[in-house]
């Protein structure tokens, strides 16, 4: 499973970011793009130039966008690699349309950070940079280039959580730019994607021992219905009743304990 961090700019994506790097030790897809650097140092993408970009084969990215920053139009992407040997992604709605169309067979949960103050969320964009007053013009041109595909995707959201096969979860999340309140957020993307991997590891169990028989194509029977492993982690987080099911079938098996032999056997690259 991985986590698409999604958010206007000056939302607190990079902050959010950091946090999970530095305390849960998540790993972030570095997309490309051609922008500049917004601050000396600045290591969020790998800045190419625009002929590097172009040199990219298109059927290795995934993931592609084109952003407004002051007058130029700069390309972001990330290839298929990037995407499955990271945790997390920062992308934009379209870029995640994209995404999610192109990778079906990962499970993706979506963290969309919005900011209820405006001229706050301006200040955070700005701060930030150098040339303030650059990017000031930067971040009203950036707001206006955007705002079509983010009202559009904030309009969907009040409507729906679920949306698609390989997406089920939104968690929409109001940045107040308090410290503390913004490790809570990180504390439960972390806590989410540790119930992913030790209910998968169930899954796993109750899949070898013929209770959820697994194809060859990787689909297993869960009671009738063809679904990924990963779909059923992600409904067993999202639905009680299924998470309950789950694991009464696990608590019945003839021996539901794993000893550390059985961990490695199961997942050798978290042994």
């Amino acid at each position: 499973m991985k986590f698409l961090i999604i958010g206007r700019t000056g939302t607190g994506k990079d902050t959010l970011r950091k946090i999970l790097e530095e305390k849960y030790g998540f790993t972030f897809v570095k997309s490309s793009t051609t922008r500049k650097r917004r601050y000396p140092g600045e290591d969020t993408h790998v800045f190419l130039t625009k002929e590097e970009a172009a040199a990219v084969p298109e059927k290795e990215k995934v993931a592609v966008t084109y952003i407004k920053n002051g007058d130029e139009v700069d390309e972001y992407f990330a290839s298929r690699q990037d995407v499955k040997k990271a945790d997390a992604y920062i992308i934009d709605p379209d870029g995640a349309t994209m995404l999610l169309k192109n990778m079906p067979d990962e499970q993706f949960e979506i963290v969309y950070l919005y900011a209820a103050d405006r001229a706050r969320q301006k200040a955070m964009a700005v701060n930030r940079a150098e040339d303030k007053a650059e990017a000031a013009k930067i971040f009203e041109a950036r707001y206006a280039s955007e705002d079509d595909e983010f009202s559009s995707m904030e309009t969907m959201m009040r409507s729906t959580t679920d949306f698609c096969r390989n997406c089920h979860n939104v968690l929409p999340w109001l940045n107040i730019y308090d410290k503390d309140a913004m490790e809570r957020l990180a504390a439960a993307i972390a806590q989410r994607m540790l119930f992913h991997n030790r209910i998968m590891i169930v899954i796993s169990m109750l899949s070898q021992a013929g209770l959820y028989p697994r194809r060859e194509d990787g689909l297993m029977n869960y009671h009738g219905n063809m679904v990924r492993a990963e779909e059923l982690a992600q409904a067993a987080f999202k639905y009680p009743q299924t998470c309950a099911d789950v694991l009464t079938a696990w608590m019945m098996m003839p021996d539901a304990r794993m000893d550390q032999g059985q961990w490695n056997e199961l997942h050798p690259e978290r042994s």
